[in-house]
């Protein structure tokens, strides 16, 4: 759910860049939502869990926050780059 929340945000932010910019603003925000959400749910989904995999699980609740934060970051830094990138070339 949180994730979802932040694409969304994540989308807009992307929306009204482009706005501002005059370019196509459908484009940015679907750039803007595949630069998060993707790197966000492939390292939530396979890289985390095999970063942990060989760890001893005591505080299980621990590790998915912890998950969930460094996703989240993972997420948001792509992102910036994407949306460095599209600056760039626009």
């Amino acid at each position: 759910m949180l994730q979802i929340g932040i694409t969304i945000a994540v989308v807009i932010w992307f929306a009204v860049t482009a706005q501002r910019r005059g370019k196509n603003t459908v484009l940015w925000a679907i750039v803007g939502a595949v630069s998060y959400y993707v790197p966000s749910a492939v390292f939530g989904r396979f890289i985390f869990p095999a970063l942990i995999g060989p760890v001893d699980l005591d505080n299980l609740g621990g590790y998915l926050i912890l998950g969930v934060a460094l996703a989240i970051a993972f997420g948001l830094a792509c992102c910036l780059v994407a949306r460095a990138v599209l600056l760039k070339v626009a």
